[in-house]
């Protein structure tokens, strides 16, 4: 439950709905697996990852949610090796090369054919909406991922105004400053992680992993032109993580906090969804503080 990566988007309009209301309002999208002949579905799931969850779990204005989304497993290799068999028993028969559009045809016959039988793999996206900041923070590391819960609540609303959060001030000027040795603000402190990257250059990237960022080595790429495409970052002796110019964070980490994901062996549903809410408290609290620092450090383009 413990978000792993960050990506920070601002409604520019209010949802809607009252926070009474959505739950209901996910609950008419909630999932169901693929069938027969579905590639993939999405749909809304029990926010704390509980059957005795609702499809929202709301602490004060931070709301939790939960996407699931199921794909069927069917690789290209598996496809064509089966198209390449039936073209060759085709042409064997007809005495003659098969067209374009009689591959394509055959392809699809045999897509429809292996579709049903294929393995599925499920993914969860969890988002929490801050709704006094008109804030949804969502744990997904692609932005196609986050996308897709965003495409999902849209359609489950009905509409949905948001962006994702645009920086006034440049965070690779910032990053650059902050690793030639300029004082890092209050609260933030450098990591051990960056990615150095020539203007220039885009394929030209130097990347520092487990090391002191404040040496003359770092410092030389950063004479030389280079300037920072990620920074690891610690905040308030509570947080690390690695935040990317677009703003997003990686490899999240809760320094006081033991993440407890696995649960307790033995623990019955009540105090599972206890400790549960216990942490999604501390977590979403730690959450809106830390993007209200970003938010200060790097102003908003409203």
């Amino acid at each position: 439950m413990w978000f792993k990566t960050l990506r920070i988007y601002r409604l520019t309009a209010p949802l809607g709905c009252s926070a009474e209301e959505l739950p209901g309002l996910l609950e008419t999208r909630a999932f169901a697996p693929c069938g027969g002949l579905d590639v993939s579905r999405t749909g809304w799931v029990p926010a704390l990852d509980s059957a005795a969850s609702g499809f929202v779990h709301s602490h004060s204005d931070h709301h939790l949610l939960c996407a699931r989304t199921q794909t069927r497993l069917l690789p290209a290799s598996a496809v064509r090796e089966a198209l390449d068999d039936r073209v060759a028993e085709q042409e064997t028969k007809d005495g003659r090369k098969l067209g374009r559009r009689e591959r394509n045809e055959l392809k699809d016959e045999i897509v429809q054919t292996l579709l049903p039988r294929a393995l599925t793999r499920s993914q969860l996206t969890r988002a929490v909406l801050i709704e006094s900041k008109g804030l949804l923070l969502i744990d997904a590391k692609a932005a196609a991922r986050a996308e897709d819960l965003l495409n999902l609540l849209r359609e489950t609303l009905g509409a949905l105004a948001v962006k994702p959060l645009v920086p006034a001030r440049n965070p690779v000027e910032i990053m650059t400053a902050w690793l030639a040795g300029t004082r890092l603000p209050q609260r933030l402190a450098l990591g051990q992680h960056c990615d150095l990257r020539d203007p220039l250059h885009q394929a030209n990237v130097v990347r520092c992993r487990a090391q002191e960022l404040a040496t003359r080595e770092v410092r030389n790429h950063l004479e030389a032109g280079k300037t920072v495409a990620s920074l690891g970052l610690q905040w308030n002796d509570r947080m690390q993580f690695v935040l990317a110019e677009d703003l997003s964070a990686s490899a999240v980490k809760y320094l006081d906090v033991r993440e407890r994901d696995a649960g307790y062996e033995g623990e019955d549903e009540a105090a599972e969804l206890a400790r549960l809410d216990g942490d999604f408290v501390l977590m979403s609290m730690e959450l809106d503080k830390l993007v209200a620092d970003l938010i200060e450090v790097f102003g908003s383009a409203e």
